[in-house]
């Protein structure tokens, strides 16, 4: 294990139990929950008319800068989550602590663009499952009918009054980032609104 991952120790340490828990029907957990703790984070911003700006993140992350509001572009080392205009989060599997975030400084050598890489001060949660549009509906002031908000599409919203990113991957996979320091309330009140459906917490990787 990198010695880097060793030493991020988690926002939800104090509540998170894998297990299955809740109303389990025949089908099984309507809900899965776990957090992601093998993602980097790292916050960018540029002009997205600066084709040098929008090579770079070509060039690293496999990805084309997303400039539609509220989007996302996949490829298969990255995700790149529009956030506002000109600010977007680069997300990818973490192999280091600052890793992402060094590559595009080499490549953005001409300072056009403002790097902070975030991992530590977020947590992602992924939550899945048939029944995981009914449990954000619970807290999201947003329309998340599956032909409004499906896939690579991304949102800032709120959850329980508490800021969130969410970011629809599969119909019925989503993935919330949140600040480290709401992470723990946030998870709470996941886990007591999938109650009712059943829900099963996954270890973390």
């Amino acid at each position: 294990m990198d010695s880097t991952l060793a030493k991020k120790r988690s926002a939800l340490v104090a509540a998170y139990l894998p297990g299955i828990y809740g109303a389990i029907g025949e089908d099984g957990p309507g809900i899965m929950l776990v957090e992601r703790c093998d993602l980097n984070v790292v916050h960018i911003a540029g002009d997205a008319t600066d084709q040098a700006f929008a090579h770079a993140v070509k060039t690293e992350t496999g990805c084309p800068l997303p400039t539609e509001a509220n989007t996302a572009t996949v490829s298969s080392e990255c995700t790149v989550l529009w956030l506002a205009p000109d600010r977007w989060l680069v997300v990818s599997a973490r192999h280091g602590e600052g890793l992402l975030k060094e590559r595009f400084r080499m490549s953005l050598a001409s300072g056009s663009a403002a790097l902070t890489d975030v991992s530590n001060g977020h947590t992602v949660i992924q939550i899945s499952g048939a029944r995981v549009r009914e449990l954000l509906a619970k807290g999201a002031p947003i329309d998340l009918h599956p032909s409004v908000f499906g896939p690579d599409q991304c949102a800032g919203t709120n959850l329980l009054q508490i800021s969130v990113l969410l970011h629809c991957v599969e119909t019925n996979v989503f993935h919330v980032y949140v600040a480290r320091g709401f992470a723990q309330s946030l998870w709470e009140w996941l886990t007591e609104g999938a109650a009712e459906f059943g829900y099963r917490v996954d270890p973390t990787d």
